[in-house]
């Protein structure tokens, strides 16, 4: 039986490669998956212990490698959490449009009432448009838009523009400002 020399010489090197794969991951991961970086890692480590076991051996990677799986493993991420959205944006139910605060009931009311034109009039918009536009009123960046849905960033901004000017003459035909 081995005296325990290349287990923990195995646990150093993938101690390591977790730390390299933190850095790379960190580098790669926009800001708002910031707090689902430590899950991106271990799905990158899973990722690299797959590799190593097919190869037969756990080896030191190159930096531009781990760099490589890192960008990976965040836009397979990214784009597991477009479809998500953009399932749950398409299939007809609609959003929650509550306030964090329900003090103002007429507040409330109006809010509402918008959430639901919105979502109405997103429906209504050409399916590129709608899920550009989608996706940039949740919060996402023109950059992280273009790359999650595989469009060059000018093309992205030409649908935001104008699936943003039909959103809102649709509004303004039902009589609602954004």
């Amino acid at each position: 039986m081995p005296d325990g020399t290349d287990n923990s010489s195995l646990d150093h090197r993938m101690e390591q490669i977790h730390l390299r794969l933190r850095k790379a991951v960190q580098y790669a991961c926009p800001y708002w998956l910031s707090d689902h970086s430590d899950d991106i890692v271990q799905l990158a480590m899973i990722r690299m212990m797959e590799i190593a076991k097919k190869s037969g051996g756990v080896e030191e990677p190159k930096s531009s490698y781990l760099k490589a799986v890192a960008y990976s493993i965040v836009v397979d991420e990214i784009r597991r959490r477009y479809r998500r959205r953009e399932n749950n944006i398409g299939d007809g139910s609609p959003m929650d449009t509550r306030p964090a605060s329900t003090a103002d009931p007429e507040r409330l009311a109006g809010s509402t009432e918008l959430g639901r034109g919105i979502v109405g009039c997103l429906h209504r918009l050409r399916d590129s448009r709608r899920r550009v536009v989608a996706l940039h009123l949740q919060g996402y960046t023109i950059p992280e838009v273009a790359a999650s849905l595989g469009f060059t960033v000018k093309k992205t901004e030409h649908l935001a523009h104008r699936g943003i000017t039909d959103l809102r003459l649709c509004l303004a035909r039902k009589g609602l400002q954004p």
